[in-house]
């Protein structure tokens, strides 16, 4: 009973944040800090009783539930906390028409399909970094897609001449693809920790040594991605619809990586 009702907490809050950026973006005025701080407060308390309802689904008596819906679920929390950090200090508030959505259907397809993929009885100090670092680093680069999706829509109004409300509303391209480089940046070194710590870990985590498979190819392939990513911008000046395809690309490679395996697994194999 008291999750369902954190659930349905979260789920207005949610919605109602995202509402008033819709509400913003209808009337194509800039967000004041008075409104800024009261969609902020809203995602905040949205995000801790979200984060209530994630701890009880994953926590179980016999060990640690990380189904595809729980895995989606975190990520998403992960991706709320990490918006509303970047936007208290940058103008990225306007991302969260994007995230915070998102964020409150995770919650329903936990709350309707709540799954079980017990992987661990015990997590001790070492496995539970590896987690949290896997997690920061889809979730950081998982922001910066929201920002390259917003990216392509800017260049695309921009080159046929047709401003409209986003571009009113949101910062200027060249601090958009700053910040999402930025962001690509942590993302990608967390990301290399990562498949580093995974090749040292995996026995003990996943209960097999580490062998390569799709998981791996497909994760890798992610990393080169950004890895190019960030080697293009720094050599040769990569920005604009090529940048934005680039991180979209490496993003789909991540998420067809883990939550593409997952969902494979659990819901189509019912394995």
């Amino acid at each position: 009973m008291l999750i369902n009702t954190l659930n349905s907490l979260a789920l207005i809050l949610y919605f109602v944040a995202s509402g008033l950026l819709v509400q913003n973006l209808m009337q194509r005025q800039s967000i004041t800090a008075k409104r800024k701080q009261l969609i902020l407060g809203l995602a905040i308390a949205a995000v801790i009783f979200h984060g209530v309802s994630i701890h009880h689904n994953l926590w179980l008596a016999n060990g640690m539930n990380l189904s595809f819906s729980n895995a989606v679920g975190l990520v998403s929390f992960a991706v709320a906390i990490i918006f509303i950090l970047t936007s208290i200090r940058t103008p990225l508030e306007n991302l969260g028409i994007i995230i915070l959505p998102i964020a409150a259907l995770t919650i329903i397809y936990q709350w309707v399909w709540p799954g079980q993929f017990l992987i661990m009885h015990t997590v001790p100090p070492y496995q539970g970094l590896h987690i949290i670092i896997s997690l920061l680093s889809y979730s950081l680069l998982s922001l910066a897609a929201a920002q390259a999706l917003i990216l392509l829509l800017q260049n695309h109004q921009l080159r046929t001449h047709q401003p409209g409300r986003f571009i009113n509303v949101l910062p200027p391209v060249e601090t958009m693809e700053y910040l999402m480089t930025q962001m690509i940046g942590v993302g990608f070194l967390l990301l290399t920790l990562t498949v580093v710590t995974g090749v040292f870990f995996s026995e003990a985590i996943f209960g097999q040594a580490f062998k390569f498979n799709h998981h791996i190819l497909l994760s890798g392939l992610g990393w080169l991605v950004f890895g190019g990513y960030l080697v293009a911008r720094w050599r040769l000046g990569l920005r604009g619809r090529n940048a934005a395809i680039w991180v979209l690309s490496g993003i789909t490679l991540l998420a067809l990586g883990f939550l593409g395996t997952k969902f494979i697994l659990e819901i189509i194999l019912g394995r």
